[in-house]
């Protein structure tokens, strides 16, 4: 065979597998091209928000009431002092003879329905009540709703406004009661049997209207409650809530100890409440109380030259 075929055929057989290799690789690049366009773009990095803590809010300041030493100090002793004159002087201010005797029918009514039959035990549960549970929960109250606030340096302002309503309610009851002159409803009775009780034993015996139990029962709870409310104290509707039912209960109590007939702690319940409410309310409202705001004093700082050096002088 000549080489001229050889060579011929060779290159025939050469020519078709170069030309495969190179439709076999284009299309692979093709593929890889259209598979990397194919595949969704990488999301781009998306900056993170921070979200850094800003200041704390700050707690609105609570209402500020109206309170001047020179003013309420004045009305809490001159009222301390007219309830102590009528109270220590009972036997000498009290009516030896009822000036009011009679009941009214509803009166009587409510007394049977009301009445122990130990009538002592409902006589000293009163006294408990009203002069130890009341004043230690609504002081315990106030002091917790002081507390809570941080206000101790007003702490004396809410005793004094509390407690100044609670002397002048005191004071009041008694001088309505020496002024009424009404029989008790045990000694009503007495006088009804045919035993009377003699004013030297009994010189409490006609001191009825009105109850003073009751009035200073509901003057205590309502005034604290009611200097709570005036300072927007978060514990003020607590105080209500407690307060207002357990002077409800001593009011009860000195029915059931027959010593008051109904009108009579009804009347001790309003005068203790309008004096409670009342007396803060108009003295001492921060916004239309009547007592005047002390005013803010100013420090004047001065220096004042001396021989020898200087001399720091203020006024404040």
């Amino acid at each position: 065979m000549s080489p001229l075929i050889v060579f011929t055929a060779f290159s025939c057989w050469a020519a078709p597998e170069g030309a495969d290799a190179a439709s076999v690789e284009q299309p692979a690049t093709d593929v890889a091209t259209q598979l990397d366009a194919s595949r969704d773009p990488e999301p781009e990095p998306k900056s993170e928000l921070k979200l850094e803590p800003g200041p704390e809010p700050t707690r609105e300041a609570l209402p500020d009431i109206r309170f001047r030493l020179e003013v309420d100090l004045p009305i809490f002793i001159g009222s301390l002092a007219v309830f102590g004159v009528t109270e220590g002087f009972k036997a000498q201010v009290s009516p030896q003879t009822c000036r009011w005797c009679e009941p009214i029918p509803v009166g009587l009514t409510l007394r049977d329905a009301t009445r122990w039959e130990d009538t002592e035990a409902g006589a000293l549960t009163s006294d408990i009540v009203g002069y130890g549970v009341i004043p230690a929960v609504s002081l315990a109250f106030t002091l917790i709703g002081v507390g809570r606030e941080g206000e101790w340096r007003k702490v004396h302002e809410d005793l004094i406004v509390a407690w100044e309503a609670v002397a002048l309610s005191a004071a009041l009851t008694n001088l309505v009661k020496i002024g009424a002159g009404r029989q008790r409803p045990y000694a009503y009775a007495a006088t009804e049997h045919g035993e009377p009780i003699p004013f030297a034993e009994d010189p409490d015996q006609n001191l009825s209207f009105n109850s003073g139990h009751t009035s200073l029962a509901f003057s205590m709870a309502t005034s604290m409650a009611t200097v709570a409310t005036l300072r927007g104290r978060e514990i003020a509707p607590v105080m209500w809530g407690v307060g207002v039912p357990m002077a409800g209960f001593v009011a009860y109590l000195r029915m059931a100890g027959d010593r008051h007939w109904f009108g009579d702690v009804l009347a001790g319940a309003g005068l203790g409440t309008l004096v409670g409410v009342g007396l803060p309310w108009l003295l001492h409202h921060p916004v239309t109380g009547v007592v005047p705001r002390a005013k803010a004093r100013g420090v004047e700082l001065s220096v004042l030259p001396q021989p020898g050096g200087v001399v720091l002088a203020g006024r404040m």
